[in-house]
Order: structure tokens, then sequence, then C-alpha cells
């Protein structure tokens, strides 16, 4: 009981300690964030049109982990309509058609595949 009470005590301290790094880490670059926010507010505030920064709400950050890397998405979407729609189409024209038949895409035609890229 001894030696477990000692190797409990140890993994606490350490995960104390692990905590409190992590804590200033954040706090760091939660400061770095700020001072980033500052500057583009000192700019946005140097232009002619009179903006107010204040008046800019947040935009809503994912917490999880994005499936695709930011602007994948329209390139895949845009390489399906080239591939499917070789002639230009409407949204109205070429939606109802995804719609109702999917991409038509094979399990292999990853994203990847579709973006050019080697799969």
């Amino acid at each position: 009981m001894i030696t477990k009470r000692a190797r409990l005590l140890g993994e606490i301290a350490a995960g104390e300690k692990l905590l409190r790094e992590f804590v200033e880490l954040k706090e760091k670059h939660l400061q770095v964030m700020r001072h980033d926010l500052n500057i583009i507010d000192s700019t946005i505030r140097m232009h002619e049109i009179p903006i107010d920064p204040e008046r800019i709400h947040p935009i809503r950050v994912q917490v999880r982990g994005r499936r695709f890397k930011y602007g994948d998405m329209s390139r895949s979407i845009l390489n399906c309509l080239m591939k499917f729609h070789p002639d230009p189409v409407a949204t109205t024209g070429a939606c109802p058609n995804f719609c109702v038949n999917g991409f038509r895409l094979k399990q292999s035609d990853t994203l990847a595949e579709l973006n050019g890229k080697p799969v």
C-alpha cells in the first residue's frame, strides 16, 4: 500500500505539473492572439471608411478537427462539376442531379483523387 500510495502521489504531481505547463502555454498563446487582435483593430481604424471593430462579431471556430483542409471542399465540388458536367451548368441544374443521383463516385474516388493528387 505504501508503494501504491507513493506511485499515485508521483502521478498526481506529474499531472499537476503538466497541467500548469499547459495553462501557461495557453495563456501565452491567448496573449499573442490578443496582441494580434489589437494590431488588426488599429489597422481597421486607420481605414478611410469608418468601421468600429467592436461591432464585428466573432465567428464560431470548429473545436473538432476538420475532415478537409480549408478550401478543399469547394475545390472538390468544382472538380466534381467539371468531371460530371464538362459544359457550364447553373446551380439549379446541377444540384437536383447531385441530390438525386449523388456524385456517382466509386469508393476509390477519394477527395485526393478528385483534386488530381495521387491516392
